[in-house]
Parts: C-alpha cells; structure tokens; sequence
C-alpha cells in the first residue's frame, strides 16, 4: 500500500498535474481503495450448454490452446451460453479473498456493451469486489470454453480478446493502481497476454508489477499451464515460460504448480530427475539463488499431496493438504484459491512479511485450508454461489493453528457438508 506522497507523486506523473490536483483526485477515489487487487485475465468460463464447433482447434485433457479469434459467433457462442457460464480467471481470485473479508477490486479491460462482460461485472457487484478499477474497451472479455468428458482433466480453448492487450504502461491501468492502492495485488497471468504486457520479452508486465513496488505494493505473480505432459517429460522449450525472467524480478510472491515448474525448469535448462518433493526444492533453490535481491521473497509449489515454500530466512516448508488422502478429487481451482488465502494471510500480516519474519507455515496451513474449502464446493454451484462456503479470515486462523490431514475433519469442524466421502 502507498504512503499519500508516493501516491500523488505517482498521479501527478501519469496525469501530469499539479500536487494539489492529485490530492483531490485521491481524496475524491477514497471510497475505491483496497487491501487486494487482482489485475489483468477477467474471464468468463463456458462449462456446458448448446454444443461449440471448433475444428481447426486440437485439444487434449488437461491443455490450454490458445486462439486470437476474437468473434465466437463462427463457433456457436450465443448468449444462450449464459446460462452455462461461470467467473473465470481473477474472477477465480479475488472473490475469495472477499468472503475472506478482505476489501478487494479489479482492474483490467473489460467491454460495457457485451453480455458476458455484463456478467462478470455484476457477478462480482453481488460478491462485493469494487469494479472502479474496470477500464473500458472496445474488444469484449476473454472466453475460457472448457472441454473433455466425466473423469478426465479439462481441456481449455481460451480465447483472451480484450486480455490480449492488456498493457502494463497503459496510463488509466497505472491510475486505477494507484487509486485502488492495495496491499497485494494479484497479477495473472502471464503468458497469457501476448499483444499486452506480455510483449518485449515480458518487460511491459515486468515494468507494472515495478511499478506496484514502487509505491509499496506486495505483488504476486501468477502462471498458468503451458504445453503438455509429453513436452514436460521430455524436458522441451516452452515459450511462454521465458516471460516469466523478467516479471520474476519484481514479484515479492511466486506459487506455481509442480507441473508448471517442471515445465519451466525443462525451458530455463534446470535439470531436475523427476522425484516430486526433490524437484520442488530444486526448482525453490534456482529462484531463491536467481531473483535473491534483498527483497521479501516467497516462491512455492503446489502438489497433488501438499504444498512446499520458502523464503530467504526460511528453509523449505511442506504441509500436507487435507485433501492428499482423496483419490480423484477434482483440483480445478486449487492453485488460484491457495494462493489467494495465501495473499489474504499476508494482508492481515504485512509488516511480518515485509520483516521475512512471519510464520510461514502457518500461513501455507491457511492457504491450504482455503483451497481446500473451495475445490470442495458442491458442483452444482456455480457464479455467485460458488464462494458461499468461504468463512471470514478471523473464522478460518485460528484452525490454521493446527494439522489437518483430512478434509471431512476441516469441513466438519466448519460445519460444512463434504462433496464425496474420504
């Protein structure tokens, strides 16, 4: 969060006004500010409904293809699909961290003329996520249409359109940080911006989250899934990852999945010799020795069985997820939603972290029981009421105190009602 003078020098830059008039450009946007932000990736998911042709598009389970089309009419999109749709990318993010109690917005583009946009905008009004940092654009919001049958990974068609030029120097982008003025803000994700932020080798991304810095943000960085299986095993380039250098410079959090930080490992040229826990540190001590500047830092990776994370202070924590013990449980949701009680953890504990010097796995135990409240929601939820069982923060901490090892013990203990038997 930015002390006052950092905020007026940073609007009196991007406005080129006098310090009296960013005063009351501030004063007047007091009601806007946030303790978490989720920038860039507003998505609406399409899951179900009047069947989608996509010919020209191959995907198999558990891959994300990415198309520049940007009218789906061609491939039977029609507003009917409204009925089938559900919040995607930060819509994932920071609606959690509201029911956490958390004061959260959004920023990114998003189109006042189209449906789906419409949406999501009043999805996240009824969630209580301010959308005063909402720029508005021409092009309409990014589609996700998820695709593969009953019990196997989804495949993903994302069709980014106005997230595909989403720019980190856009100077009504900078204000809305500025005037939001979080605590944390939550950028996602990269790689998935290719005409935006993404640009010049990911400087343009790598150029905001300095920015959020600059004026005493917390930031975190998010990835996604590039590539497949095969290409991981193999140990391939994969080009996406080599966005990820210079955004890392500036990102106090980074969190990634296993797979994702094989992926990157095999694109960077880090060996790794596929034992799960090892390779997890393996991939913690190459970020630790590349991006160790001085500044807080906290990377980890998220596995099927628990999560493991570190900072300079710090050496590797793991914690068992409560949900390690169920076979097939869906984690679709898993990682965003970690990683979100994560940033909320840290937003109740700012000057502990800002120190290196706070409990880390207390925090990870909190981050754990977050996502593991969220993948447990009933599938028949979807939109609003998908958040419905997330508790508030002061709720939920005192049993992050404890181990839970099974996930009926924590919904029990919350009086939440579990999906499917342990």
């Amino acid at each position: 969060m930015a002390s006052r003078e950092r905020q007026i020098a940073a609007l009196q830059e991007i406005r080129h006004c006098t310090p009296e008039t960013a005063q009351i450009i501030i004063d007047d946007a007091g009601a806007c500010q946030v303790e978490y932000a989720g920038i860039n990736t507003l998505v609406v998911d399409i899951k179900g409904g009047p069947s989608l042709t996509m010919p020209d598009l191959d995907v198999l389970p558990g891959m994300l293809v990415y198309s520049r089309e940007k009218c789906l009419g061609q491939y039977g999109l029609t507003e009917d699909h409204l009925n089938y749709a559900d919040l995607g990318g930060q819509g994932n993010i920071v609606p959690i961290a509201s029911r956490l109690g958390m004061k959260t917005g959004v920023i990114g583009y998003l189109s006042e003329l189209d449906p789906f946009a419409r949406f999501f905008r009043e999805s996240l009004d009824q969630l209580g996520v301010k959308t005063d940092g909402l720029v508005p654009c021409g092009y309409p919001i990014g589609i996700s249409i998820m695709t593969g049958g009953k019990g196997e990974r989804s495949g993903i068609v994302y069709f980014p359109r106005a997230n595909a030029l989403f720019q980190g120097d856009d100077g009504e982008v900078r204000e809305k940080v500025v005037l939001l003025n979080p605590v944390v803000a939550h950028n996602s994700y990269i790689g998935l911006s290719p005409d935006g932020w993404d640009k010049d080798n990911g400087t343009n991304a790598a150029d905001l989250l300095a920015f959020q810095q600059d004026l005493g943000i917390i930031t975190i960085t998010d990835t996604h899934t590039f590539g497949s299986d095969e290409q991981m095993k193999r140990r391939e380039h994969i080009p996406e990852y080599d966005l990820l250098h210079e955004p890392l410079r500036h990102t106090n959090i980074f969190v990634c999945s296993l797979a994702e930080a094989r992926r990157i490992m095999g694109t960077w040229g880090v060996p790794f010799d596929g034992s799960s826990k090892q390779d997890a540190c393996t991939f913690l001590d190459y970020l630790l020795e590349t991006y160790d500047d001085g500044m807080p830092r906290l990377f980890g990776v998220s596995m099927r069985d628990g999560v493991v994370a570190t900072n300079r202070r710090i050496p590797p924590v793991f914690i068992e997820s409560p949900c390690a013990s169920i076979a097939g449980v869906d984690l679709v949701g898993a990682g965003d939603s970690l990683k979100t009680g994560l940033g909320a953890y840290i937003v109740r504990h700012e000057d502990e972290f800002r120190d290196n010097n706070f409990n880390l796995a207390e925090a990870l135990r909190f981050a754990q029981m977050v996502a593991t409240i969220y993948i447990s929601t009933p599938p028949f939820k979807r939109g609003v009421e998908r958040f419905d069982d997330i508790p508030q923060f002061d709720e939920l901490l005192p049993l992050a105190k404890g181990r839970y090892t099974r996930r009926n013990d924590l919904l029990r203990d919350l009086s939440l009602q579990s999906v499917s038997g342990e």
